[in-house]
């Protein structure tokens, strides 16, 4: 960085810089570049970190502050666009780099189960139970927990491996008209509590899902969801969050990557459905 660089309050190492700059053109190359071969750098702003071959091959890229402008599209007069730089092109996965992901998947799960496969055993004997008992599993979350809800719910309505009676389960995301209903009235904290509120009863099993345990929406449907007397499930990763303080049961995944966490879920998920489903098939026979 020169001088000029850091006069002009361009931030180094691992703080991403950023500058305006004033063109009549927006291009999808940094500014040394904008006109073809490479040229010294604006006044005051720092040089691009490597003599790219073209200006296709640059690492900067231009943002546009705001607005529905395309990349690459032209404007009639002078536009103010903010350019960052960059780290060059993040190279493509190898299959080492895949692996990786595979081995640490499989890391986290062989720690979660030795951590929590007693407890498995125990919530799957309660969620045999209550559904022989006639009572239902009421399944909640956001985004990819959301789907997770969705995914196990059906796998205990329809079946999961062995066929056996449907088993009463529901994601409470699914219902659109309720969510999107209760979110315009109430507000989205209330989307699964006013759900849980209705349709829940003693002795119903609550399965909360979240990965970080803060959800609000969650977290107020497990509190709905206990002062109605259900028994309340968490699924649940990193430090586990308000969510870890509130249920009876807990599973926590000892990872702070959100994608390792809702790995371990629905193999969570999948585990319990085929304990219950075997469960009520020895049940009976």
């Amino acid at each position: 960085m020169d001088a000029a660089g850091r006069d002009a309050g361009i931030a180094t190492g691992t703080d991403t810089p950023s500058f305006l700059l004033t063109v009549r053109r927006y291009d999808n190359e940094c500014p040394q570049h904008r006109h073809g071969a490479p040229q010294p750098a604006p006044a005051g702003l720092p040089n691009c970190p490597q003599p790219w071959p073209s200006p296709k091959a640059c690492p900067w890229r231009p943002v546009r502050p705001g607005g529905k402008g395309n990349p690459g599209s032209c404007t009639p007069r002078a536009v103010q666009l903010r350019f960052h730089e960059c780290q060059p092109t993040i190279p493509p996965m190898t299959p080492d780099d895949i692996a990786q992901r595979f081995q640490e998947s499989g890391e986290v799960k062989m720690q979660f189960v030795h951590a929590h496969a007693d407890r498995m055993v125990t919530v799957a004997a309660l969620l045999g139970e209550t559904v022989r008992s006639g009572r239902k599993i009421l399944l909640f979350g956001n985004g990819g927990s959301a789907t997770d809800a969705s995914h196990i719910a059906a796998e205990f309505v329809g079946r999961y491996e062995r066929d056996r009676m449907p088993l009463p389960a529901l994601s409470l995301h699914a219902e659109g008209a309720a969510v999107t209903c209760i979110a315009n009235d109430y507000g989205y904290t209330d989307v699964f509590a006013r759900q849980i509120d209705a349709l829940g009863c003693p002795g119903d099993v609550a399965i909360a899902i979240s990965t970080s345990g803060r959800s609000p929406n969650v977290v107020k449907g497990v509190e709905v969801a206990r002062r109605k007397g259900l028994v309340t499930v968490g699924w649940t990763g990193k430090d586990g969050g308000a969510l870890a303080t509130l249920v009876d049961y807990l599973f926590l995944v000892p990872s702070h990557v959100t994608a390792r966490i809702q790995e371990c879920h629905i193999t969570l998920g999948h585990v319990l459905c085929e304990m219950v489903e075997e469960s009520l098939v020895a049940h009976a026979s």
